[in-house]
């Protein structure tokens, strides 16, 4: 992907070129370290009471009301674009933790005290602040423990453990495993199989972040992953950056041999908790159907579709 610009909604897209993208990330930053602030201010707890009593979030402005945002994002005229930069600040912790508390990973999921998950080729996603990440709890509040597994090549460090603690009782409730590999050869592997095996009180996942599994060039680095799913039992998670994405993938999945033994167990055309804050690409898909400069609107994680464990 050569080129990005970010697209205000859906108004014509910004031609300002390098120093309006500078621009934007800056304002980004400065979102997450306001959000950062806010969210060591406010317990989690009456927040994921009202999550149960309500049965579920389901979207961003629910998120935000119950998490007290509301102040953060009352100004009128910066709403939209806070609400832009707050679904793609949490984008990946909240689709996440969406996906196990709707039992799109497993009917059993939700009720499971200890969570084992791993974030297949994770990219920006082990950059992101833990904090962050432990905001999957305001949707999980059985959740007593969470392992995280980022594996992929392009992760930042070549290998880091890391937990986060209650700040109440002191309790471990995080621990992050961060690994430069492809899965299929990775240590995290050997860690999910053990847990996928573990028993009920114990769930494990797997999540693919804006795969692009269809696409000729990468399809075929898919197929060692893909049998490591299937020999430790463990479902699985594939989110598209736009619709054309996500009929391409869903398609590929549904006739592709490799995944014949795998069903589709659910779809979402729409994810309630996709990034709001839609970009401009110069795609190998744009370019081979409408020519060198052709671009296209995407966002991350605006679908997804889950497969189950092998039976």
């Amino acid at each position: 992907m050569d080129k990005l610009r970010l697209v205000r909604g859906r108004m014509p897209r910004a031609a300002g070129g390098s120093g309006e993208f500078s621009a934007l990330h800056e304002r980004l930053r400065v979102a997450s370290a306001e959000l950062e602030g806010l969210l060591l201010c406010t317990p989690r707890t009456a927040a994921a009471c009202g999550v149960e009593k309500e049965n579920k979030l389901n979207g961003w402005e629910r998120y935000a009301a119950f998490r007290g945002l509301d102040s953060w994002l009352a100004h009128k005229k910066e709403r939209e674009e806070r609400l832009r930069l707050l679904s793609r600040l949490l984008t990946y912790p909240m689709t996440l933790s969406s996906c196990v508390a709707r039992g799109d990973v497993g009917a059993r999921a939700p009720e499971a005290a200890e969570l084992h998950l791993a974030v297949l080729g994770a990219r920006a996603e082990s950059s992101l602040p833990r904090l962050f990440w432990s905001e999957m709890l305001t949707m999980l509040p059985r959740v007593d423990r969470v392992h995280m597994y980022f594996v992929g090549p392009d992760v930042s460090e070549e290998k880091r453990e890391d937990v986060v603690r209650d700040p109440v009782d002191g309790k471990v409730r995080f621990a992050f495993h961060t690994e430069r590999a492809l899965f299929h050869s990775s240590d995290a592997l050997g860690d999910m199989q053990r847990a996928a095996s573990a028993g009920d009180h114990v769930h494990a996942s797997a999540f693919a972040f804006n795969s692009g599994l269809s696409h000729e060039a990468v399809r075929h680095l898919w197929a060692p992953t893909l049998d490591a799913l299937d020999d430790a039992r463990l479902p699985a998670v594939f989110t598209s950056f736009n619709e054309a994405d996500y009929a391409l993938d869903v398609r590929f999945a549904e006739n592709d041999a490799a995944w014949s033994n795998r069903p589709i167990s659910s779809k979402r055309p729409l994810n309630p908790f996709r990034s709001l804050w839609m970009e401009e690409f110069s795609t190998a898909r744009a370019k081979a159907s409408r020519g060198e400069d052709a671009t296209e609107i995407v966002g991350c994680n605006h679908c997804y579709f889950s497969v189950s464990s092998r039976t």
